[in-house]
């Protein structure tokens, strides 16, 4: 398989009482985000019990190029400054080069490899993978090497079947053995996060991404009436309702009901059309 996709995983801690403001800068960032020049998909993952407090924003752009364009932006800068007293701490970023994938749990791992340390690193993967061959809900292991242009570090995806069992691993004494293996062998810090499938509104099983323009109608569709249901909703219950709150309380709406409502029987009832 050809790993030719230049993917961003970016991470943010978010303070306990902040997640609702958050959710609305997330939104504000992936509206911009579509503008920039190669973008490709991106997708959020809410925190969950595998990343409690922590949102994922995945990004998949055209080339690296591109990608490291959109991380370095001033605009992409000027939205974190928005965002930082909802922050705890640094962003994590993490760059993977990849394919599309199905819909799992993993954690995905990057670090870089000290020179002249590849047998002992094969010896520790050695060790973890025989591990894992007995792990509950252990589905896969894949070691991403470098790849020049796209991806610097290498990348160690593990897949479980379930938040549960990614918990459990997390956890586990046969994780903390593989880390003292790794520790050192690699430069600078290893940066983990928990994701699910890179996916988004748009269904994963297309093997190209879905083109921009029918991503646009489709939310369109979608979009349209429910500003206008969400609108009617507000003059009825909540006449006179100063502009901050409206829009706070609109753009809740919106969000939740686009994405666990409208987008999905959407994409579905689309999907060949979305694939064409």
């Amino acid at each position: 398989m050809q790993r030719s996709v230049p993917t961003s995983i970016v991470s943010y801690t978010v303070h306990p009482d902040d997640h609702a403001a958050f959710g609305i800068w997330i939104n504000r960032l992936l509206n911009v985000v579509v503008a920039a020049p190669g973008y490709v998909s991106a997708a959020v993952h809410r925190p969950d019990v595998s990343h409690e407090d922590q949102w994922i924003t995945i990004y998949r752009f055209t080339d690296r190029p591109a990608l490291d364009a959109w991380l370095d932006s001033d605009v992409r800068m000027e939205l974190l400054s928005d965002a930082e007293d909802l922050i705890v701490g640094d962003e994590h970023v993490q760059i993977v080069a990849g394919e599309r994938s199905g819909a799992a749990v993993r954690i995905v791992s990057s670090y870089c490899l000290a020179p002249g340390a590849d047998s002992e690193h094969i010896m520790a993967h050695a060790v973890l993978d025989r591990s894992l061959a007995t792990f509950p809900g252990f589905v896969s292991s894949e070691i991403l090497p470098p790849v020049e242009g796209i991806q610097r570090d290498t990348v160690l995806m593990l897949t479980f079947d379930s938040d549960e069992h990614v918990r459990n691993w997390i956890d586990s004494p046969e994780r903390a053995t593989f880390l003292d293996a790794l520790d050192p062998i690699i430069e600078g810090d290893l940066t983990t996060n928990v994701v699910g499938s890179f996916g988004g509104w748009f269904p994963s099983e297309h093997s190209d991404p879905v083109k921009r323009w029918k991503q646009v109608v489709i939310v369109l569709m979608a979009l349209v009436p429910l500003s206008l249901v969400v609108a009617g909703l507000e003059d009825s219950l909540w006449p006179g309702l100063a502009r901050v709150p409206a829009i706070l309380v609109a753009d809740v709406i919106t969000i939740v009901a686009l994405t666990y409502l409208l987008m999905p029987p959407l994409t579905a009832r689309a999907s060949r059309w979305l694939s064409s």
